[in-house]
């Protein structure tokens, strides 16, 4: 549902994939690395705190996490305007330093 919010955003970035991953590079991620022959996609979040607003620190289980990994296939699944498949590399939550995933289109 929150990816919903950003309609606006990824309807202006739709298509522009790499423009899309520059911006966000300046506010959620360290970094995104894109293989487009692959079709591959691996975004690193920058270090802990964990970036969802949604989160309360000491409280929020790391299956909550999966919240995002349906956030990050409903964003660039909207963005590339064909079906994306995530999965977690690491979390926060989990245990991790920061958060990665790594998607499929």
């Amino acid at each position: 549902a929150c990816s919903r919010k950003l309609a606006p955003l990824l309807a202006k970035y739709k298509g522009d994939l790499k423009g899309f991953l520059a911006l966000v590079q300046t506010a959620w991620l360290e970094r995104a690395e894109l293989d487009e022959k692959a079709g591959t996609l691996r975004v690193v979040g920058k270090p802990a705190p964990c970036a969802c607003p949604l989160v309360k620190p000491g409280r929020t289980s790391a299956s909550f996490c999966r919240c995002t990994l349906g956030w990050q296939e409903a964003v660039f699944s909207a963005l590339i305007g064909k079906p994306v498949t995530a999965e977690i590399e690491e979390t926060v939550l989990g245990g991790g330093s920061r958060c990665a995933f790594r998607m499929k289109f």
